[in-house]
């Protein structure tokens, strides 16, 4: 099971948990919160999206908002999503997963491409929050290097915790 559809089924599940099985269910509202736009933001929207359509076949609303890297914008539409009763908050990104969890206490929150360790998990005051990493961790990256380049004697990375995209 890929990604995308390891969120959908989760987000489903925590969400219908919540909700009552009448004939007239209430569609399921996903908010999902992209901090800049930028391709690589789309991907991950329409491919949730997709995924979405394929793996479940209820009523689902997903609601996508674009903070334009503007960390009082993101704030604001955390709040809005709280207070227009999103049953699902999914913010891209470790920063808008952090401020996501600073002021949703109640909701299920689900943080894609975002680092939670374990002791973070442990501490969080919102039982209902989880993880998806779409990133290949760094041990098998380095695996494939050694792999592609034996001879490779020096590595160089660059870091920034910014998300942020320069055009250079």
């Amino acid at each position: 099971m890929n990604t995308y559809s390891k969120t959908i089924a989760l987000s489903l599940m925590l969400a219908s948990a919540g909700l009552s099985y009448a004939a007239d269910v209430k569609p399921v509202t996903i908010g999902i919160v992209v901090p800049l736009e930028h391709r690589a933001m789309r991907e991950i929207v329409n491919g949730f999206k997709q995924q979405l359509a394929e793996k479940y076949h209820g009523k689902v609303n997903v609601i996508v908002k674009n903070a334009e890297h503007d960390p009082m914008l993101e704030k604001t539409i955390i709040s809005q999503f709280k207070a227009q009763g999103v049953d699902i908050i999914e913010p891209i990104g470790t920063d808008a997963f952090e401020m996501t969890l600073s002021s949703v206490r109640n909701k299920p929150v689900i943080d894609i491409a975002a680092e939670l360790t374990e002791h973070q998990r442990q501490q969080l005051k919102n039982p209902a929050v989880t993880d998806v990493i779409d990133e290949t961790s760094a041990v098998k990256q380095l695996s494939f290097m050694v792999k592609a380049m034996p001879h490779l004697k020096k590595i160089s990375l660059i870091h920034s915790a910014d998300n942020k995209i320069f055009a250079e």
